[in-house]
């Protein structure tokens, strides 16, 4: 079950007790979760705070008017830091890559918004495998829009900017294809997994990747592919320590993801 993203959000300043004297502070504020009594984010009096009641909406709203078919569309909402940070999680099935032999990667978009701070309202396109639930990291320009923490969000600007991220997307059909046949050697596949270690032959995370890449050369053959599938399925997959930062966890690894992907595009050139 999706957890509840429109919950209430209230200002209140911020106070100290000092020797028994409450002190108020007239230059910054807390936003507070009524319903847990949370603090999600102390902010500047000048931060002007984005409700997911006033964002989501929106974006659904573009959703119905933009050049995206939604007529099979799945959303699944995230809360981490008990609310501080929203991720919903659409995907469309109707917009679908196959890349051959049953491997089929279908559209995704994630829209974030935080009370905290650690995210502006925006969204971040990629792709949805099918055989493993694998989140398809696109490295292009266009695979992410942020905007400024603002109340002001225009539904045009909004259409627009999903038609244009959306065209992208199938911009990597050739390039996914293009690697789902190109052998590489298990050196090449190496270096990339090491420089997605950040260099640490001996750390943990290089240790977990070689396996998973001998896995995936056992099913789509020693292809730029199968190491793709590998550095997905680890930003995927892997478990967060706690339940509180999961979707936040999840974005950080995408984007170590997104780092390493010139490497790939470079074994396929």
């Amino acid at each position: 079950m999706n957890p509840d993203i429109y919950f209430d959000v209230i200002e209140r300043p911020v106070t100290t007790v000092i020797d028994d004297t409450v002190h108020w502070s007239d230059q910054y504020k807390a936003l507070i979760r009524p319903d847990t009594g949370r603090i999600l984010g102390v902010h500047s009096k000048k931060y002007k705070m984005v409700k997911n009641g006033h964002a989501y909406p929106l974006v659904d709203e573009a959703l119905e008017s933009a050049d995206i078919n939604t007529s099979r569309m799945t959303v699944n909402d995230q809360l981490d830091f008990g609310g501080a940070r929203t991720i919903r999680t659409y995907n469309f099935p109707d917009h679908t890559i196959d890349i051959g032999g049953g491997d089929k990667v279908c559209l995704q978009l994630k829209v974030t918004n935080s009370y905290d701070g650690s995210n502006a309202f925006g969204f971040l396109f990629g792709g949805y495998r099918f055989i493993c639930s694998n989140g398809m990291v696109v490295g292009t320009s266009l695979a992410r829009v942020k905007r400024k923490h603002t109340t002001n969000i225009n539904v045009e600007d909004l259409i627009n900017k999903l038609n244009i991220a959306a065209e992208s997307y199938f911009d990597n059909e050739p390039m996914w294809k293009k690697w789902a046949s190109t052998t590489i050697s298990e050196q090449q596949a190496l270096d990339v997994l090491l420089e997605l270690a950040g260099g640490n032959e001996d750390g943990r995370l290089y240790k977990q990747l070689i396996p998973m890449w001998w896995k995936e050369r056992r099913t789509l053959g020693a292809t730029a592919w199968a190491l793709y599938q590998v550095v997905t399925a680890w930003s995927t997959h892997t478990t967060s320590r706690t339940r509180e930062n999961a979707g936040t966890a999840l974005l950080l690894r995408e984007e170590r993801v997104r780092n390493v992907l010139p490497s790939i595009e470079k074994l396929a050139a």
